[in-house]
């Protein structure tokens, strides 16, 4: 088990607990339908439950692996942080999640997640462009389609009036 993968697990475990705690403390429906808390709290018992999965299947692993590498070396340190190439990806998602949050108001939710989602995928998946094509589309535009229209939550649309008048 990398003891990174354990960590990251166990943080999304406490962090999807602590979602579900709290939007416990949110109405879950209302008369006319599903209230605040709905969506937090199964969000946050989803991302429990593959964290917790994701700790599972970590710890199996590291145990056939220590199995398997045992007296062959001694000691082998395994490093909590991610090196260079793991540093710049985090530092793109994060450079990406800023920009998603100051573009919003401006492009709109459409706009903002078809260029982050393709920006992450092109820069940090090794995905064909098909792929990228089709998930960039779906996670902006068919996620504002399914927001908008059958959940009835409003999404933020662009703020630039040029794009404003062709809809987005």
């Amino acid at each position: 088990m990398t003891r990174a993968s354990g960590v990251t697990a166990g943080v999304f475990v406490v962090l999807g607990l602590w979602v579900v705690y709290e939007a416990h403390r949110m109405t879950y429906s209302t008369p006319t339908g599903p209230g605040p808390g709905l969506f937090p709290f199964w969000l946050g018992c989803l991302l429990a439950l593959l964290g917790l999965v994701w700790f599972v299947q970590v710890l199996v692993t590291g145990r056939r692996q220590a199995a398997a590498t045992a007296g062959r070396s001694e000691g082998g340190q395994q490093r909590l942080w991610p090196g260079r190439a793991g540093a710049l990806r985090v530092g793109a998602v994060v450079v990406a999640l800023l920009y998603a949050a100051l573009a919003v108001e401006w492009l709109g939710f459409r706009l903002t997640m078809l260029t982050v989602l393709i920006a992450l995928l092109v820069g940090l998946g090794r995905q064909r462009l098909i792929v990228t094509a089709i998930v960039s589309v779906t996670g902006s535009f068919g996620v504002y389609y399914v927001f908008t229209h059958w959940l009835s939550v409003q999404l933020p649309p662009a703020g630039l009036p040029w794009l404003s008048s062709l809809g987005l």
